[in-house]
């Protein structure tokens, strides 16, 4: 069971979070919040029907949280394994990149460094 691999900290300014890649049925309440609180009301259900079996096949999720430990970004991966000639290969597919807070601040943070 993945808890969390290891946490990268950016911060200083208004991208100050913490990433952490984690098992994301155990973080399932906040990531399906997430989603709802932006305007995906069809996420939970999603969640319900895909990750279960995604994170038994090797699947995870990045998940960001603000200093007050709330989850602000999410990004899953869930592996794809396929053949690619006489090999099986397995590949990532990245999924259900959500970033609402962070993409407006990343711009504006940079916009006023560029000015100075």
């Amino acid at each position: 069971m993945i808890v969390a691999y290891e946490q990268h900290v950016f911060g200083e300014g208004l991208l100050d979070f913490t990433i952490t890649a984690v098992n994301p049925v155990d973080h399932e309440q906040d990531i399906k919040q997430l989603f709802v609180t932006h305007e995906r009301p069809e996420f939970p259900g999603f969640f319900d029907r895909a990750y279960p079996a995604g994170v038994r096949a090797g699947g995870l999720s990045w998940v960001g949280r603000d200093r007050a430990g709330q989850i602000v970004m999410h990004v899953a991966c869930f592996p794809q394994r396929f053949r690619f000639g006489e090999r099986e290969v397995v590949g990532g597919l990245m999924m259900n990149a959500l970033l609402p807070e962070l993409l407006p601040r990343a711009c504006a943070d940079s916009a006023r460094q560029a000015r100075h």
